[in-house]
């Protein structure tokens, strides 16, 4: 029977209906944990992890809920932990500043609760833990988890003055973003298979008329101004490069040492961006727009994109330059404009003594106006992804095929237009000789008279347009010698009928007048007489 407890509905977990407790009391039962999570739903199993040789609770135990909602609940009402790995796989060595009042607690121990994985996610980021233990490594990337937050004081009571004064010169609609992007950030990294790519940045509240274009130059400007004020910093490049692993802590320290020696302007821990080569420093950029069938014009942008650097300094300082910078606003941002011109208005107006504008001039102008009636502009929210570790993975590897086909495209293209000019060469050198006996090689391989006439195209067309020619001035002579010649006239044809009357009486005339009748007849007579005589078989 224990060991049918052991076993986890892998179907459950696939679909978030089970939860991981850790931080349990030895001495808990299966009954206090069923009862610390009957109130978030119906449960179909709960059983305790315990050890296969002792049979003592190791202090951690599983819970299965009918929906997936029951466990959602669960593991908000548990509340997550703050910690250097983000909150999933907590030690308790890790707990710290955990107060009575949040989350869940058992005998007097706050349990630590995450979603349930499968045995080889499980094994893999075991294996992950091990590996950054040993190297100081967050593969992860969760050190980057609150850059570009702009917090509110109810949410965090240790937030700074200044910060909290930029939450309050945001428009609700701008907090509202920043409250829903930080809610789904955090839902995600509580699953071990997201992660933060430090090379990716998403961009929120962009004005729908941006295209790429505009975009690019954007990136381009806010980067460099970012290094030139000096938004990052060393700390910034060492950060990444030990929680990525590129780099042991030797090279780290030796390439401290040689910027530290280094005299001269551009920084060797820090990479330059060359605004020229901007291919390079920024390979792809995304603006996300509606669907359209109509395929001339381009569809409506959806208000953000993604863009994807090579180096991470360049994003993290395109990063600390935009987000929240009040600056881009009036050209870049969802009603930045409007929110400018009722900032103008206002001023004018003051200065005119006429007291301050009307919030609901212009439609939707009233979303920038707060409770004290000043006028709020909004900000650009830039962040660093939240990222599929499966996903990005085959993206990474779709990428890397792209790359390797234009490669072998572009050899292929070269060594063709080589082979071309190389033949083109070898041609042009030939002298008619060689090239008249190459052609009748040609024939004979190929096989006689037909061959013959194949290679010989050009002469027997030369010669069939002479003949053409001439027998087309043929024709134009034969047709002016027609026109010139007129055509003879034809006969009248004589009726039978109408010979034999005149004849009859031509005879009676002559009859009366004594006549004789030897009388010469003219020549269509005597050819008619002739006719008129009788016949062999009249």
């Amino acid at each position: 029977s224990d060991a049918k407890q052991q076993i986890v509905d892998e179907t459950s977990v696939s679909k978030g209906c089970t939860l991981f407790l850790r931080n349990l009391p030895f001495d808990a039962t299966r009954h206090d944990v069923f009862t610390t999570f009957a109130k978030f739903g119906y449960i179909t199993s709960a059983y305790l992890v315990k050890d296969r040789e002792t049979g003592v609770a190791k202090g951690t135990a599983f819970v299965t809920f009918q929906k997936d909602a029951s466990a959602k609940k669960a593991l908000d009402a548990a509340g997550s932990i703050e910690s250097g790995d983000g909150g999933a796989f907590v030690t308790q060595k890790d707990n710290h500043g955990m107060g009575e009042g949040k989350g869940l607690y058992l005998s007097g121990r706050r349990l630590l609760v995450d979603m349930a994985v499968t045995k080889e996610t499980a094994a893999t980021l075991t294996a992950e833990k091990q590996e950054t233990k040993q190297a100081g490594k967050d593969k992860r990337n969760l050190y980057l988890k609150m850059e570009g937050r702009v917090a509110n004081l109810a949410d965090n009571p240790s937030t700074a003055d200044g910060q909290n004064s930029a939450w309050e010169n945001l428009p609700e609609s701008d907090q509202l973003k920043r409250q829903r992007a930080f809610a789904e950030k955090n839902t995600k990294l509580r699953s071990p298979l997201f992660f933060i790519n430090p090379h990716r940045l998403s961009i929120r509240n962009l004005a729908k008329h941006i295209d790429e274009s505009q975009l690019k130059k954007l990136l381009v400007s806010a980067t460099i101004r970012g290094l030139e004020q000096n938004l990052v910093s060393q700390d910034d490049q060492i950060a990444h490069w030990r929680a990525g692993g590129e780099m042991t802590h030797r090279e780290i320290m030796h390439r401290i040492k040689e910027a530290a020696a280094h005299d001269s302007e551009s920084d060797p821990v820090i990479p330059s961006f060359d605004e020229k080569n901007v291919k390079q420093f920024i390979p792809s950029l995304y603006i996300d727009r509606d669907f359209t069938t109509n395929k001339k014009e381009k569809a409506p942008s959806r208000g953000f994109g993604f863009v994807e650097f090579t180096h991470h300094a360049h994003a993290l300082a395109c990063l600390r330059e935009l987000n929240n910078n009040p600056f881009y606003s009036e050209e870049y941002t969802t009603g930045g404009k409007k929110a400018s011109d009722m900032k103008k208005n206002s001023k004018r107006k003051k200065r005119k003594g006429g007291g301050s504008a009307d919030p609901k001039v212009g439609g939707s102008g009233g979303d920038f106006v707060g409770e004290d009636g000043r006028i709020k502009t909004p900000r650009l929210i830039v962040e660093f992804t939240v990222e599929n570790k499966a996903k990005a993975k085959k993206q990474a590897e779709h990428k890397a095929q792209q790359q390797a086909n234009i490669i072998e495209q572009k050899l292929e293209h070269k060594a063709k237009k080589k082979s071309e000019e190389s033949d083109k060469k070898t041609e042009s050198k030939k002298s008619r000789g060689q090239k008249q006996r190459e052609r009748k090689r040609k024939q004979r391989e190929s096989g006689g008279e037909d061959s013959a006439i194949v290679t010989d195209d050009k002469e027997t067309s030369n010669k069939s347009a002479v003949v053409d020619k001439e027998s087309k001035k043929r024709e134009m002579q034969q047709k002016k010698m027609m026109k010139s010649v007129k055509p003879p006239k034809k006969q009248r044809k004589v009726d039978k009928e109408e010979q034999d009357f005149e004849q009859m009486v031509r005879k009676y005339t002559a009859a009366f007048e004594g006549a004789s009748t030897k009388t010469v007849e003219p020549a269509v007579n005597k050819a008619l007489t002739k006719s008129s005589k009788k016949r062999w078989y009249d």
